[in-house]
C-alpha cells in the first residue's frame, strides 16, 4: 500500500498507475489537489477534493510542464491510456498570430516562442525586428490603393 499523497497548486501532471488487476498505464490530469486514500485494492485516487472511486494498486502523480514533456516509462505506455483532462496539459509554445499571442495547439502553429513572455516582446509594439513596420504597411495600402484603379482587361 502506497502512503497518502497531496499535490496543492493548479498544474498538469502525468498519472502513472497500476490497476487492481495489474495492467499498468498513464493519464494527464489538470488538478488543483490529488490525494490517494486506502482502497480494497491499495489506494483510491481524490482529484480535488473529489473521491473519484477508481482504485489501483499504484498510483504515482509526476508534476510536468505539458502532454509529452515527461517520457512516459516504457511499462506505462500501453493501450490503457485513460486520455488526459485540463488546459494546463496543453502546450505552452505560442505563436504571433495578427498581433495577439495564440496557443501553439490553438491553430495547430508551429509553436516559435517557448514562453508568452518571448511571444509578446516579438508581437508586440516594436515587434523586435519580426513584424511589418507602419511605413512598409503604408507602403503596401499605397500600392494596393493603386492598383485597384487600374483597368487589367
Amino acid at each position: 500500500m502506497q502512503s497518502k499523497m497531496t499535490i496543492n497548486a493548479k498544474q498538469c501532471y502525468l498519472l502513472l498507475f497500476k490497476n487492481c488487476i495489474d495492467q499498468m498505464g498513464h493519464s494527464y490530469y489538470c488538478v488543483e489537489s490529488a490525494t490517494t486514500v486506502p482502497g480494497s485494492c491499495g489506494v483510491v485516487q481524490v482529484i480535488n477534493g473529489i473521491n473519484t472511486g477508481v482504485g489501483a494498486k499504484i498510483l504515482n502523480f509526476i508534476p510536468v510542464s505539458q502532454v509529452g514533456a515527461y517520457p512516459i516509462p516504457p511499462e506505462y505506455s500501453t493501450r490503457y491510456d485513460s486520455g488526459y483532462y485540463g488546459a494546463c496539459c496543453d502546450s505552452k509554445q505560442y505563436d504571433c498570430i495578427n498581433g495577439a499571442c495564440t496557443n501553439k495547439s490553438t491553430y495547430n502553429t508551429p509553436g516559435l516562442y517557448q514562453t508568452l513572455s518571448d511571444c509578446e516582446t516579438a508581437c508586440g509594439t516594436g515587434c523586435s525586428g519580426k513584424c511589418i513596420s507602419n511605413s512598409d504597411w503604408a507602403q503596401i495600402e499605397n500600392l494596393s490603393g493603386q492598383l485597384k484603379s487600374r483597368n487589367c482587361s
